[in-house]
């Protein structure tokens, strides 16, 4: 990745990082065939359509900037954002393109995200509040497989421990909400 990439992605988490209204920090534990591979990952929102994604792993890295759309539609609230970015891996940069969609009706919620770099990935979660500390449901990831998710928030704390059981792999993490 040329010099004029850098600096224009790094200026963008920075203007994005100084207007942030709300936002998560995770530390993720996954097993995945038998190895354990750690990563920390970010998402920051500005409240006005713009967000920042970044994840770092032993093996891997990627960061985007995505820009979006947020409305409630009767009793549905639903968010689609489309990004661009970079990402690292041990064969060096590339480019990568994202996107996501949120939707949360009640107690119940879908996130999706597709990611398109040196390959395709997505993520499938819909969960359900069954109540305010504890969510259960459905995570799949590609290259992990499909399986359940618990989520636990810890109360008085923006903290929140969840763990997911898939075809192939395991996730525990810990989650911090500002």
């Amino acid at each position: 990745m040329d010099h004029t990439m850098r600096t224009f992605i790094t200026i963008l988490f920075v203007v994005l990082a100084v207007s942030v209204s709300a936002g998560t920090i995770e530390n993720q534990n996954a097993v995945f065939e038998g190895e354990i591979a750690p990563s920390v990952n970010g998402y920051f929102a500005n409240g006005k359509g713009a967000s920042a994604f970044f994840l770092v792993g032993e093996q891997y890295a990627e960061g985007y900037v995505s820009f979006g759309r947020s409305e409630t539609i009767g009793s549905v609230f639903v968010a689609a954002e489309a990004g661009l970015g970079v990402e690292q891996t041990p064969s060096g940069f590339g480019r990568m393109l994202a996107a996501s969609v949120f939707a949360k009706f009640g107690n119940v919620s879908f996130l999706g995200v597709a990611e398109r770099g040196s390959g395709m990935w997505y993520k499938f979660h819909i969960k359900w509040n069954v109540v305010p500390q504890v969510s259960l449901g459905i995570l799949a990831k590609r290259h992990s497989g499909i399986g359940p998710r618990l989520d636990i928030r810890i109360p008085h704390t923006p903290l929140t421990v969840w763990g997911a059981l898939q075809n192939r792999s395991g996730i525990i993490a810990v989650n911090s909400t500002f």
